[in-house]
């Protein structure tokens, strides 16, 4: 065994004995130097703390991709939301896997496969923009940027767009050549030019619900945007943590109003079991990401430290993964669930409460109090047809929607002839489509806009419409879902049958009271 004392020598020894001059002295001495194959032959990875950020962007990005296209009904806009995701977890893809190896020319490979497809980002940002504006003018604008990027991408392999790469304190990160400062520039115009078109729109807009989803694609899809053109400066060669690494926070932002405020009309319901799956599947995936991490920091030190390293990480599962979890349901309860009715709850006490009752104004009253507290709606009211003549009339109201008076609707009206054909809810969502398909489009939607709901719901029996649920909006801001929508359809069910048994009944008691009366005569007759 050989001592020596001098630090100089030492690390001189160490370079000469492992035969690289990145070995340092301190390495050597605690063991990571010894061995020679290891040090010779590196390791293609090497995990930091630092791929951290970039990891969970790429999961959060490519969770809301696969969300849009399994659920987007194959509607452009969220094909198009779907073709933003995947391409901005591509790029958060490419900064991870390039802050984790340790060949410099693979990392390089790593990034210019990844800017065949992320100069696209350009002319599908755009498209998205213009799709979700219903703009139909200017297209021309994206195709251009369609061509632009297509030029781009095929010149992306060579020295001119990325020229190399660069080692950080937190790993490799591709280098610029003069086509990615093009890039930069027209991809920074594109974002500012979607962004005055967003901004644009919400002063106009005077539909709350739709001002509600562009301020989440600003917050949520123009945030990430922002963030990610500072990874110009990592590429320009200043070295900066990727601001873009975070753009987790503004897509998480857009993920939670897709989940809670159904942004896009995806029309995704909200359940626990798929809420839970999700984050059961994410802290599981952070914890294998802390196992392999801290793996490489105590390998090389023994055995002890090996068994020891077993026995923290067996404590962390037992005190620390399950409260944690259980804190993470109860927060996403609260955020998400807060204000949720039970649909089973609702439904029974209805139908128990109905079942008792024969007055038609008692049974409206109860109908629309249940409906209005369970989900928190502004208003509603009932509209019932007359037993003489041609008309719908407010029978019973709930909540702050004024101006009822007098408002009436025919038995001619288109409105009530599709109701009564489709028998089922019509909303100012899909007003526009159930229009297309009717006889009087225009009368149809000025009836619908007169009675001034987000949802008319008929209530129909034996193929007739016998009265019309008129709702407001929530208070929340939430939007109608897939649950709300079976709720009502089957009150409306239950409505109309109580209805019938309440007519029914108040038809005996006029006959019971007639016979009465003619008891009275033909007594008074005899005398």
């Amino acid at each position: 065994m050989v001592w020596v004392h001098d630090r100089g020598i030492c690390e001189a020894y160490v370079a000469q004995a492992v035969g690289s001059p990145k070995t340092s002295y301190i390495q050597f001495a605690l063991g990571k130097g010894n061995d020679l194959e290891a040090d010779v032959n590196p390791p293609l990875i090497e995990l930091n703390f630092w791929v951290i950020p970039p990891f969970v962007s790429f999961l959060t990005l490519f969770a809301l991709a696969g969300l849009a296209l399994v659920k987007g009904k194959g509607r452009k806009v969220n094909l198009l939301l779907a073709g933003i995701c995947f391409l901005g977890g591509l790029l958060s893809l490419d900064k991870a896997l390039a802050s984790v190896v340790t060949d410099a020319n693979l990392a390089l490979r790593i990034s210019r496969i990844d800017h065949l497809f992320v100069v696209f980002f350009i002319p599908v940002y755009l498209h998205f923009t213009y799709s979700f504006l219903g703009m139909t003018t200017g297209k021309w604008l994206i195709r251009l940027a369609y061509v632009f990027s297509g030029c781009l991408s095929i010149l992306s392999q060579g020295d001119y767009h990325l020229s190399g790469v660069k080692a950080y304190f937190y790993g490799y990160y591709a280098q610029g050549g003069p086509l990615i400062y093009v890039f930069g520039v027209a991809s920074t115009t594109n974002t500012l030019y979607c962004l005055y078109l967003l901004f644009r729109s919400l002063r106009q807009e005077k539909d709350p619900d739709r001002k509600n989803k562009t301020k989440y694609i600003i917050s949520g899809l123009g945030g990430a945007a922002l963030m990610a053109h500072f990874d110009l400066l990592p590429l320009a060669g200043i070295s900066v943590y990727p601001l873009g690494n975070f753009a987790f926070i503004p897509i998480l932002l857009l993920g939670f109003a897709v989940l809670k405020h159904d942004l896009l009309d995806i029309g995704f319901m909200v359940q626990k079991g798929l809420t839970y799956s999700v984050l059961t599947g994410l802290l599981t995936g952070t914890y294998a990401l802390m196992i392999i991490m801290f793996n490489q920091v105590f390998r090389g030190m023994g055995q002890r430290w090996s068994m020891l390293f077993a026995i923290l990480f067996f404590l962390v599962i037992v005190f620390v993964f399950e409260p944690l979890k259980k804190r993470v349901q109860l927060f996403i309860d609260r955020l998400l669930f807060k204000g949720k009715y039970d649909y089973q709850k609702t439904l029974m006490a209805l139908s128990d409460a109905m079942a008792s009752m024969l007055n038609l104004d008692e049974i409206m009253d109860k109908t629309l109090r249940t409906l209005t507290q369970a989900m928190y709606l502004d208003w509603g009211y009932v509209m019932l047809a007359d037993d003489i003549g041609d008309k719908f009339r407010v029978r019973s109201q709930m909540g702050a929607r004024s101006n009822l008076e007098g408002l009436t609707m025919t038995h001619s009206s288109p409105l009530i002839g599709e109701l009564a054909c489709r028998n089922r809810e019509v909303t100012h969502y899909n007003v526009e489509e159930w229009s297309v398909s009717c006889d009087e489009p225009s009368r149809f939607k000025e009836d619908f806009n007169r009675l001034a709901g987000t949802v008319i719901l008929p209530i129909v029996f034996k193929g007739y419409v016998q009265g019309l649920v008129v709702l407001g909006n929530k208070k929340s801001g939430d939007l109608f879902t897939a649950q709300d929508f079976e709720l009502l359809r089957t009150l409306a069910n239950q409505c109309a049958i109580a209805i019938e048994n309440a007519k029914s009944y108040q038809l005996i008691e006029n006959l019971n009271e007639n016979l009465e009366a003619m008891v009275d005569e033909r007594t008074e007759a005899l005398k």
